[in-house]
């Protein structure tokens, strides 16, 4: 699965489904392609949140008000 808007449905779907860990492996893809989506950067944030791992939400949610 290459094709970036695959892997950000598959991506949404997964978080859609609170399957946090497959979908942060699908978004994290996205991301590290250099591929501006808000919706994805928020999807993490709330990822991370729901981790604990609040210095990396807020990064990320950052990131998504920034585009």
């Amino acid at each position: 699965m290459n094709n970036i808007q695959e892997l950000v449905e598959t991506g949404k779907k997964c978080f859609a489904n609170k399957d946090y860990v497959t979908a942060e492996r699908f978004l994290r893809k996205v991301v590290n392609q250099n591929q501006r989506y808000a919706d994805v950067y928020n999807m993490l944030g709330v990822i991370y949140h729901v981790e604990g791992k609040f210095e990396s939400a807020i990064e990320v949610f950052q990131k998504a008000l920034e585009i």
